[in-house]
């Protein structure tokens, strides 16, 4: 099931429309989906971070997460640590490619040359301010219109108001309606 609408209210399944009691309805699409590390389909260490399938993704119209690290001079790919150099930098350029900045390194180059990709760094926090002005949020935290709510698969109690983030970075936007 894809909903594009949630509603809450008073109602059982063998209910008429016409006889639910409709208290709250919101949109359940967000506005912006950010795939996590180019991935749509699950978690895949083997395709995470993968610069062609990143800009696979970026041609199909998907703003995507990739995870960069500044090392000797430059810029690599990877999530726990640097293990592939990026080889076309103006991924770095693109407005549809939120930078990760895994390492301080990363984020002092960013900060210096603001080359058009919004970008920002974290670890554990709560949440973050990215340079486009969003709050990137740590799963299982939301904070308003401008925040990406990161991973709410995770969280399995976390209720998330769609029409009241900025967007959802996740590994299965596949799942949701675009």
């Amino acid at each position: 099931m894809r909903p594009n609408t949630w509603e809450f209210g008073y109602g059982t399944w063998a209910q008429r429309d016409a006889d639910r009691i409709v208290k709250g309805i919101w949109n359940a699409k967000p506005s912006l989906w950010i795939l996590h590390r180019g991935l749509k389909n699950g978690p895949d260490k083997a395709l995470e971070n993968q610069e062609s399938l990143l800009w696979n993704r970026i041609q199909e119209g998907w703003d995507i997460e990739v995870d960069c690290w500044l090392k000797d001079g430059s810029i690599w790919l990877g999530h726990d640590e640097p293990t592939t150099q990026l080889q076309n930098a103006t991924l770095l350029s693109c407005s549809k490619a939120w930078i990760h900045c895994k390492n301080l390194a990363m984020l002092q180059y960013m900060t210096e040359r603001k080359p058009g990709s919004p970008f920002f760094s974290h670890d554990v926090d709560q949440a973050v301010l990215t340079s486009n002005g969003y709050i990137w949020c740590y799963p299982g935290f939301q904070a308003g219109i401008q925040s990406i709510v990161v991973m709410p698969e995770r969280v399995p109690d976390m209720v998330v108001d769609y029409s009241k983030v900025g967007g959802v970075c996740s590994d299965y936007t596949s799942y949701y309606p675009k």
